[in-house]
């Protein structure tokens, strides 16, 4: 699934200060290199906690993985990364190949920047991180000053500038559409046609506008021409690739005023007359009954929630479980019904081994999935149906599948909590006050930064990290490590200089 590229937009210059290999190489098969995880400096380490351990007991930890398995199979994960990375050089360098400019001067470069693209996006999950991102941003910045004629380059260098949804930038998005349209690139044709069309349709919602009702119109008839492609195609990655777009459709007309299942209504009346295969309809309907559900009910405590509320929530829920089930049944390979009903499992109550039973569907259809992750640890919060010691368990699972490429190791950074409440301070000097609760950030990062040493994602968060718990010493090896070029997003504005010279001093005493 690639459609995240469509809303994230990370400044190219940001990210390139690491050096990264040559990419042109990494599709070549070398002795000891998983040419899909060509940026892993090190096998992945045996990553363990002993205090986490000692308080769970081994024969804890064995049952757990007997009764409750973490799918992890070898030969299922290469084989699902080998073929999601298949699909996108077909989609991409394939296509080039046979129908681009390949003997034009800035051919290679071209090539290397689709490479890196296919092999960030090989990742089913934190794509818009980590050193597979960062090697995709540098290779579009090597094309930089370049006349580069191919309409797929143009559109990134466009997508990822800074500031790149606004009116004046509206009508070259226009352009390198109508460029991509006229291209062989189906599947990220779609994908820019639903962002220049979601660039227009909030641009026009804007008092003084310039973008009319017939600019709007052409936008939308543009991405409907293109989704249709996508839905009719038999394709399951193609199908697997819209889900997520037309929810954000779905959300987008919401803006307008719609409720949710009045602008989903209007989406699926139109894939009704566009004859879509039956998986998207179905899967459509139920991802947004699930967040309708929660619209209804919100996300406060069970005694805050009128029963009025609660049982549209639970209707919703019901609907959304027979759609989910419809789409899991048409095509058992494709991981998003199956992680999405997860989310049914906690508003719906179910017993654990139900829940089980669709956390291990989804990890098995892609043993990547940490959003399944995610949502099986949340499952088991208290505050839903676990026990703090069934979410530990989990976490420690997590921790020992060593899958840094997925991140799923990352569960267990904060074992019995959903996320680290970085902006509530007395939470947060409370949790990091805790005995025990640094270790596992430890391990975590450093075992993760000696398979993958040049992940700025990984120095960034890790440098945050270690001043939360006044690791002064840690966190000032982290910033040198940076070099003063910080992820974005995880530091606040000067926030990242002024820790970075407290780390420098706290270390200096010791």
């Amino acid at each position: 699934m690639i459609s995240c590229l469509l809303v994230v937009r990370l400044p190219i210059a940001v990210l390139t200060a690491v050096t990264v290999g040559v990419l042109a190489a990494s599709a070549q098969t070398t002795s000891g290199v998983d040419p899909i995880d060509y940026l892993a400096k090190s096998a992945a380490p045996i990553t363990t906690v002993p205090e986490l351990e000692a308080y769970l007991k081994p024969k804890t930890i064995d049952e757990v993985d007997k009764a409750y398995p973490l799918p992890q199979d070898p030969k299922t994960i290469q084989k699902v990364r080998a073929d999601r990375l298949k699909q996108l050089r077909a989609d991409t360098v394939d296509v080039y190949n046979k129908f681009g400019s390949t003997k034009a001067a800035w051919a290679d470069k071209a090539r290397t920047a689709m490479e890196a693209f296919c092999l960030a996006y090989t990742r089913s999950a934190v794509t818009d991180k980590g050193p597979y991102c960062q090697a995709f941003f540098k290779a579009l910045k090597n094309l930089e000053g370049i006349d580069c004629g191919d309409p797929l380059i143009r559109y990134w260098m466009l997508q990822y500038s800074p500031r790149s949804a606004t009116e004046e930038s509206l009508p070259k998005y226009v352009a390198a559409v109508d460029a991509l349209e006229k291209s062989k690139y189906t599947r990220l044709t779609f994908h820019a046609a639903y962002q220049t069309y979601a660039i227009a349709y909030q641009l026009a919602r804007k008092a003084d506008t310039a973008v009319t009702a017939e600019d709007l119109e052409n936008r939308h008839q543009q991405y409907r021409t293109a989704l249709k492609a996508m839905i009719t195609d038999p394709r399951p990655a193609y199908w697997a690739d819209a889900l997520p777009l037309l929810t954000l459709e779905v959300q987008l007309h919401m803006e307008s005023g719609k409720s949710r299942l009045g602008a989903w209504r209007d989406v699926d009346d139109r894939l009704e007359g566009m004859e879509a295969v039956p998986w998207v309809r179905a899967a459509l309907e139920g991802r947004v009954l699930v967040l309708a559900a929660w619209d209804a009910r919100g996300n406060g405590a069970g005694n805050t929630v009128d029963a009025e509320a609660f049982e549209i929530f639970k209707d919703r829920l019901a609907t959304a479980q027979q759609k989910l089930e419809a789409a899991w049944q048409a095509d058992s390979t494709l991981a998003a019904p199956a992680t999405h009903m997860l989310d049914v499992a906690k508003g719906l109550g179910f017993e654990r081994e139900a829940m089980e039973t669709w956390f291990r569907r989804a990890m098995e259809a892609d043993p990547d999935n940490l959003t399944a992750c995610e949502a099986k640890k949340d499952w088991l919060q208290l505050k839903w149906r676990g026990k703090p010691k069934d979410a530990l368990a989990f976490t420690y699972q997590c921790l020992r599948t060593n899958n840094y490429y997925a991140h799923l190791p990352f569960l267990a950074e904060t074992p019995q909590l959903a996320v680290l409440p970085v902006e509530k301070q007395e939470l947060i000097e409370e949790y990091t006050g805790r005995a025990g609760t640094w270790t596992p950030v430890q391990v975590i990062y450093e075992a993760h930064l000696a398979r993958y040493p040049d992940d700025v994602w990984a120095h960034t968060r890790y440098a945050q990290r270690s001043g939360l718990w006044g690791k002064w010493d840690v966190a000032d090896a982290q910033f040198k490590a940076l070099g003063g070029k910080p992820w974005p997003g995880i530091f606040a504005k000067d926030e990242f200089t002024r820790l970075a010279q407290k780390a420098k001093d706290e270390a200096t005493k010791k």
